[in-house]
C-alpha cells in the first residue's frame, strides 16, 4: 500500500497546485450566465486505485480538501466536498461497473477503466463534487437551481481537464 501511494504523492501534488497556483480564483461565465469553476483537484481521489482502503481515502479527501480550503479561505467547503466524494466513490463503482471490471480493478496499483466506464464514473464523481460545493458555497437551497447551472459546468469543463489529464500523464 505504501508503494501505491508514493507513487500517488507526487500526483496529489501536481493537482493541489495546478488547482491552487495556475487555476486560483479563475471563475468562468458568460453574460447572463452563472459563472463556474474549473476544480481539478478532486482528480486525486478520483485516480486513486480502488483497492486503496475507504478510510484512507476519507482522510485524503478530507486533508487535501482542508488545504484547498486554507489557500481558498474557504471555510470547510472543499473539504467537506470532497470528503463527501470520497465516501461515495466505492458505491459509485458498484453502481457503474460489472463485477468482472471491479475484480480486474481491485489486483491494479492504477484504475484501468474501459472509456465508457471511465466516462460514467467520472461524470457522475464530478457532478456530485460540483453539486455539493455549490449548494455549500451558497448555502442556501434558494438558489439551487444556479448552483445545478454551475454544476454542470463546472462538471463538463473539469471533466474535460481530467481526461486531457488521464490522456497525458495516466497513460503512461
Amino acid at each position: 500500500m505504501k508503494g501505491i501511494l508514493g507513487k500517488y504523492l507526487w500526483q496529489f501534488l501536481l493537482l493541489y497546485f495546478l488547482q491552487t497556483l495556475v487555476f486560483g480564483r479563475l471563475e468562468l461565465g458568460l453574460d447572463g450566465m452563472p459563472s463556474f469553476i474549473l476544480l481539478i483537484y478532486p482528480l486525486a481521489i478520483l485516480i486513486l486505485p480502488m483497492r486503496v482502503a475507504k478510510e484512507l481515502c476519507l482522510v485524503i479527501g478530507f486533508v487535501l480538501g482542508f488545504l484547498v480550503d486554507l489557500w481558498y479561505q474557504t471555510p470547510g467547503v472543499h473539504a467537506a466536498s470532497l470528503t463527501l466524494t470520497a465516501f461515495l466513490r466505492p458505491y459509485v463503482y458498484s453502481l457503474l461497473l460489472d463485477d468482472a471490471e471491479i475484480r480486474h480493478n481491485m489486483n491494479m496499483d492504477r484504475m484501468d477503466l474501459k472509456l465508457s466506464s471511465y466516462i460514467a464514473y467520472m461524470l457522475l464523481m464530478y457532478f456530485i463534487h460540483c453539486l455539493v460545493f455549490f449548494l455549500l458555497q451558497d448555502f442556501t437551497f434558494e438558489r439551487f437551481g444556479v448552483a445545478l447551472v454551475r454544476s454542470i459546468f463546472s462538471t463538463i469543463f473539469s471533466f474535460i481537464f481530467a481526461f486531457i489529464y488521464r490522456l497525458i500523464i495516466l497513460s503512461r
